[in-house]
């Protein structure tokens, strides 16, 4: 009796895995077909976007909300755009697969968060201001800053193999890298009057980046760990720890005070 259960029980568990990798492979993936259609989406009422498909994801800062979704006629019906909280979410009911981009335009008043789970792209088509941004992408996601994001404290996060490109200012910037991924900024060539006292805390662990050597600020406070590389352009302090095999590379002439174990290294390039 109990051969016959554990037997069963193999066999169920093999018929998971074949029907799994059928749906990996595509086999239960739907096909785009048709023409590009549009669909407006009657939805306000929220700061943050969350993008768990594989669309594009168009962000502009307006006085309105307005969420316009393109994509061949048969897949309009499979993306998803609702709001649960404050966020509005955007996913695909069933996989994809053979179709045209997928485009997602999305303009709203006030923006506080964008979230990229998964394979997705989004970028900021005008400029963004505002007092706090989050800016997180878990996955292969890539974020792009088509235009400035200057915010008061923006705060930035990958974990895997994603990529943002930020453009703009912040008066506190707080980067996160765990995994491959990367992050590259660029600022003002100078810091402004608003940005005196300007911070950017930089945390690396893994392989991942984090480079700013366009991207002045006052002070930088770092933690690397793992064979993570960060550049940095720093006028008045540089302090942290670096640990394993990563490498600080940095700009200006401030007033360093680093603590280091294994082979890593910090580097003055001036």
């Amino acid at each position: 009796m109990k051969a016959n259960v554990i037997q069963s029980l193999i066999a169920v568990m093999a018929i998971s895995i074949i029907f799994l990798s059928c749906k990996k492979d595509g086999w239960h993936c739907k096909n785009g077909k048709g023409s590009i259609q549009t669909e407006i989406r009657n939805i306000s009422g929220f700061t943050a976007i969350k993008n768990e498909s594989e669309a594009e994801l168009y962000i502009t800062q307006g006085q309105t909300y307005e969420v316009r979704v393109e994509a061949q006629e048969n897949l309009l019906e499979e993306i998803v755009a609702e709001t649960k909280g404050d966020e509005l979410q955007i996913y695909s009911q069933h996989c994809l697969n053979n179709h045209d981009p997928i485009k997602v335009y999305v303009t709203l008043p006030v923006l506080s968060r964008v979230i990229i789970d998964g394979s997705g792209f989004a970028v900021n088509t005008n400029k963004i201001t505002g007092n706090s941004l989050s800016l997180t992408v878990s996955g292969s996601g890539y974020y792009q800053s088509m235009d400035s994001i200057i915010v008061t404290d923006v705060d930035m996060s990958i974990s895997g193999s994603g990529k943002i490109d930020f453009l703009g200012e912040a008066l506190t910037t707080t980067t996160v890298v765990s995994g491959s991924g990367n992050i590259t900024l660029n600022g003002p060539e100078l810091v402004s009057d608003s940005l005196q006292g300007s911070t950017l805390n930089l945390t690396i662990s893994g392989s991942g980046s984090i480079l700013g050597f366009n991207y002045p600020v006052q002070n930088c406070h770092f933690t690397i760990s793992g064979s993570g590389h960060g550049e940095v352009n720093v006028s008045t302090l540089l302090d942290g720890t670096l640990s394993g095999s990563g490498s600080l590379m940095y700009k200006g002439n401030p007033i360093v005070n680093v603590t280091t174990s294994g082979s890593g290294s910090v580097i003055h390039v001036n």
